[in-house]
């Protein structure tokens, strides 16, 4: 490989590069690129790539910006295939130089290499020795397991590198994006995916812009996939627009994109130590656990975090828990679960309790909290604290159940284990719990992730285009065009129809039958509500005749610059229930769809299900229970249930449209009123536009 800016002086970040890789043992050959000459580390400065005497696989340059363009050039010619770009400058410093990294990836695109960055500090791997971190590091400070850390942000990757060895845990891989280019996170865990070295994948994210790839990529790993993201305050979006270029996510679809793809989201870096440990556990196929410690205070505290990430304690045996009470001292605790081992000074009989409570069928885990390894002694029986834990290891394999290890001390007292045993060690029983509930999220997330990445679900699918209706149509069609859209494929739409007069608005009351509402019908204006748009329960053709004109002359009074093409009429509903269902391309994942009560409630509550389109059946209904206004809809103190079936139906339509029509920008149907038998909407409203490229 070639690294491109170094010099002979002590200053120069390209040398600490060179030094770097020879430190960590790098097994291919090293190449110093600098216009100076001299030498590092006993190796000559070439004057460019092309001069290398072999073939350069990979090149990493650390250059002034305006000195990338022909370093690039110089590498496409040498028949380099990847590139690192460590130099900044970019796009992250100043929204206008995105035109020289424009440049930069048309440069990549005609020589067919890849670029990583710019604004990054590269990629380490400590089985082969690679590392391009400009800092210079120490290989001693590195351990190395089964983790690998892709990361928008240097400074946090080096912080991972640390804390996971510092812990004992270990790294494989680790990338520092910076502006993602080219290479980004999603060709990143596809990459991970398939490495023979790595258990676990770990995302810091600051940003998003190919998230729909990003999903499906992880969707399709075999391994799980941890993400923090970042970025999720307005006083974050401003550093991070500055530090890396990237832009805020609307958080409640990257939440909802994450859950559909099994990616767990986590809300700290410390959180993924938790979630390194937690993957080294047997897998927990189950809800339910047995929790265990020696002091019912911190059993309380382990009972809410159950009940707090879903995990359940169901009762135990009696004669099992009888019989450990007959081997305590006093008599003057019941057992139950958690097991409050307080009594029980005899490790034997700990040990037992939770080989009795873990053989149970029904026990899908367990929490378990240790004395402190500084009670060796007469607390332990005589076992030295690394035999105890090997124990518990060897009956957790054995029953192929989890057990989340804790003790009952702070960080001193445990802390010299950590190099002595080969088990993970929690430092509490809450961290526990915690890794519990992350293993069950991504066992539990599997197949549906495994759906979502299926064929037909995000991958190729049939575009239909512009319905001809919309043919020559832009911006906000009216809600006669919708409504003819949606009928067209089969979504019930209450029936609208334009008046251009008030003696037009007469006659079709007249036919559609009293009571009946009138709607504005302009392209420019799609809230009609806020301009006094929208007349409701009119009951005769005297108020017919009078609401239309009253709409008309507002409508031009207030907004004289619209185009208004009349009013629509439409029958009067009374009865059911108000729901919305929506949909929007989001500029990162692509089509997604929402549900939500109706009417005002979905802007008031905020109480909206979303996910990723297309959806299925098992989707639909998820997103109608999944809110908490659901229990309305299932008819609460005597009130008619909805047909949450034909809310389904819609759903699935609503989502086969979006996919179907990329055109289609923006979608709602608010209200669409319910009732036990069927479901029609009464409004609609929609939104053309060019679809962005979200892979």
């Amino acid at each position: 490989m070639a690294v491109v800016g170094v010099s002979p002086s002590p200053k120069n970040l390209g040398r600490n590069i060179v030094l770097n890789l020879i430190e960590f043992g790098f097994q291919g050959e090293v190449i110093p690129v600098g216009p100076k000459g001299g030498e590092v580390a006993g190796r000559p400065i070439l004057p460019s790539v092309s001069a290398a005497p072999q073939p350069v696989d990979l090149a990493v340059i650390l250059v002034p910006a305006g000195q990338i363009l022909p370093a690039l050039e110089d590498c496409g010619r040498a028949g380099v295939r990847g590139v690192v770009i460590s130099s900044g400058g970019f796009s992250e410093y100043e929204a206008t130089r995105g035109v020289v990294e424009a440049e930069m990836l048309a440069v990549a695109r005609r020589h067919g290499f890849r670029l990583m960055g710019p604004n990054c500090i590269g990629v380490m791997n400590l089985k082969t020795g690679l590392c391009l971190p400009f800092p210079l590091l120490a290989r001693r400070d590195f351990v190395q397991g089964p983790h690998s850390l892709v990361s928008q942000s240097g400074g946090v990757m080096l912080y991972l590198a640390d804390l996971f060895s510092e812990e004992r845990q270990g790294v494989q891989i680790l990338v520092s994006e910076g502006n993602t280019l080219d290479v980004d996170e999603a060709d990143l865990v596809t990459a991970l995916a398939d490495d023979p070295d790595t258990r676990v994948i770990f995302l810091y994210l600051e940003g998003i812009r190919r998230g729909r790839a990003l999903v499906e990529a992880a969707a399709r790993s075999p391994k799980p996939v941890v993400a923090l993201k970042a970025n999720v305050s307005q006083s974050s979006a401003r550093i991070a627009r500055s530090h890396t270029a990237a832009l805020a996510n609307d958080e409640r679809v990257v939440d909802a994109a994450f859950r559909q793809a099994g990616i767990l989201r986590v809300r700290d870096l410390e959180q993924f130590i938790v979630a390194a440990k937690a993957f080294a556990l047997r897998p927990l196929r189950g809800e339910s656990v047995v929790v265990a410690c020696m002091s019912g205070g911190i059993n309380v505290l382990a009972a809410d975090a159950c009940a707090r990430h879903g995990l359940t304690l169901p009762l135990l045996p009696p004669d099992l828990l009888r019989g450990l009470e007959a081997r305590g001292r006093g008599g003057v605790i019941h057992l139950g679960n958690p097991m409050d081992l307080g009594v029980i000074r005899d490790v034997f009989v700990m040990l037992e309790a939770l080989e009795a409570a873990l053989s149970l069928p029904e026990i899908h885990g367990a929490a378990f909290c240790l004395p402190s390894p500084a009670s060796a002694g007469g607390l332990q029986g005589g076992f030295q604290v690394d035999e105890i834990v090997r124990r518990i290891q060897v009956l957790s394999d054995a029953l192929g159940k989890p057990v989340a290890l804790s003790f009952f001390a702070g960080r001193r007292a445990v802390e010299p284990l950590l190099g002595t045993v080969d088990f993970p060690i929690f430092w509490s029983m809450t961290e526990s719990i915690e890794a519990l509930a992350l293993q069950r999220a991504f066992w539990r997330g599997r197949d549906r992730a495994k759906a979502f990445a299926g064929p037909g679900v995000g991958a190729e699918v049939r575009r239909r285009g512009l319905p001809a209706v919309l043919g020559g149509l832009e911006g906000t069609p009216s809600a006669l065009h919708v409504s003819a859209v949606l009928a067209e494929r089969g979504i019930p739409v209450e029936e609208i129809s334009l008046a251009t007069s008030p003696e037009a608005a007469e006659a079709i009351a007249d036919r559609l039958g009293y009571p009946v509402v009138l709607k504005l019908v302009s392209p420019q204006i799609s809230h009609k509500t806020d301009v006094g748009g929208v007349l409701l329960d009119l009951a005769t053709r005297e108020d017919v005749h009078a609401g239309f004109r009253r709409i008309i002359d507002t409508a031009r009074a207030g907004l004289p610059g619209a185009e208004v093409q009349g009013v629509g009429v439409q029958r009067m509903r009374r009865g059911g229930h108000e729901v919305i269902i929506g949909a929007k391309r989001d500029p990162a994942f692509g089509p997604l769809v929402l549900f939500g009560l109706g009417g005002v409630w979905v802007e008031a509550l905020g109480d909206v299900a979303i996910r990723l389109a297309p959806i299925g059946r098992e989707d639909a209904m998820d997103m109608i229970g999944e809110i908490r206004g659901s229990a309305l809809l299932r008819g609460l103190r005597g009130a008619p249930p909805a047909d949450v079936e034909a809310i389904a139906d819609i759903l699935l339509s609503v989502s086969r449209l979006m996919v179907e029509t990329p055109e289609i920008q923006e979608l709602d149907l608010n209200p669409v009123m319910v009732w036990r038998d069927k479901a029609v909407a009464l409004d609609v409203r929609m939104m053309l536009g060019t679809a962005p490229d979200v892979r």
